[in-house]
């Protein structure tokens, strides 16, 4: 029998057997067992309880974290929808680009006729003027009527192509409208997009410092097993 178990079958005995080293099998062989348990048990390692154990260690089952990532998907399903519709977009980019290069090259030349009548715009007082003056000379004078008529044919015809302009240019000014429209609906976006940039930036920021947080802990509960 070795030291450690006659001690403990010394601690373990009634004074009196343990001094005289008599004692009756069944309580010797109990006391014997008892001591090999109290021995075993003093040099098993110890292992940590789970409560204890590093996070990562005690990770999500597959079940629960794809129900996690289903849930998550779940929340952000109308993302789907915009990227769907991704291409609807980047098509009506290009009509926009298209239809900025109809305007210039069809408005360009009209607003060069514009300036050109504007400068001679106070001449049409002017020629009305004049135009009286030939109606009131033909009544008396049948020649006037002639030149009166081809003053009042040139009058009439400019005042007809502006007013074919100005009708002209009714689908333009409702495009514009709806141009105004799309701009303002597009610049409540544009802001939308810095909100969730700006709230993305928040989440990332969060998730970093949790896991700069969790390798800390772990490290620290590391050494402390140790």
């Amino acid at each position: 029998m070795s030291l450690k178990l006659d001690d403990f079958r010394k601690r373990l005995l009634p004074p009196n057997e343990a001094e005289n080293g008599v004692a009756a099998p069944a309580v010797a062989a109990e006391s014997d067992s008892k001591a090999q348990a109290t021995v075993v048990s003093l040099a098993a390692p110890t292992t940590p309880s789970p409560a204890l154990l590093p996070p990562s260690s005690a990770g999500l089952a597959p079940r629960d974290s794809e129900s996690i990532s289903a849930a998550v998907r779940k929340v952000f399903g109308q993302v789907g929808t915009l990227q769907s519709r991704a291409d609807e977009f980047s098509q009506a980019t290009e009509q926009i680009d298209r239809l900025n290069k109809l305007v210039t090259r069809v408005f360009g030349p009209l607003r060069n006729l514009y300036s050109q009548l504007s400068e001679v715009a106070g001449s049409f007082d002017s020629l009305s003027s004049f135009q009286s003056q030939l109606a009131g000379l033909s009544k008396e004078f049948e020649p006037m009527r002639l030149l009166h008529d081809q003053v009042s044919q040139l009058t009439g015809s400019i005042h007809t192509e502006l007013g074919q302009i100005v009708k002209a240019l009714d689908p333009v000014s409702e495009l514009n409208e709806r141009a105004n429209l799309l701009a303002r609906s597009l610049k409540q976006i544009s802001e939308l997009q810095t909100d969730f940039a700006d709230l993305y930036a928040t989440f990332r920021n969060s998730e970093h410092r949790v896991k700069a947080g969790d390798v800390s802990n772990e490290q620290s509960e590391t050494v402390a097993l140790h």
